[in-house]
């Protein structure tokens, strides 16, 4: 098994990878989650327009009074869907920057 590891680099370089990514479990597990959240709420938007297109399709709403109330939804939704998809962007610029750093230093170090 040694001779194997030996001649063939990969074991050795996901050894690597794994613990330059498990050095900051905190930062990997934020950039997993950010983009489940990013994912699940996408079709929000679709589904809120379906909705009001379903509303007015049965005459049940008056357009003029809930007006204001579908733009607030409206607005208030696509600010928080850009705001969660400006932090996923950060946090996902940011854990190669992390990671590249510290294989840096761990490669200079070595």
């Amino acid at each position: 098994m040694k001779k194997l590891l030996k001649n063939n680099p990969v074991p050795s370089l996901l050894l690597d990878m794994m613990r330059i990514l498990l050095t900051y479990p905190q930062w990997l597990a934020a950039a997993i989650l950010s983009t489940i959240v990013v994912s699940a709420l996408e079709p929000s938007i679709a589904w809120m327009g379906k909705k009001v297109v379903d509303d007015l399709k049965k005459g049940s709403v008056d357009l003029n009074a809930s007006l204001p109330n579908y733009i607030l939804v409206f607005g208030g939704l696509l600010l928080g869907l850009g705001l969660i998809k400006f932090g996923d962007k950060l946090i996902d610029t940011a854990l190669p920057a992390i990671m590249q750093y510290n294989f840096l230093l761990t490669s200079l170090l070595s």
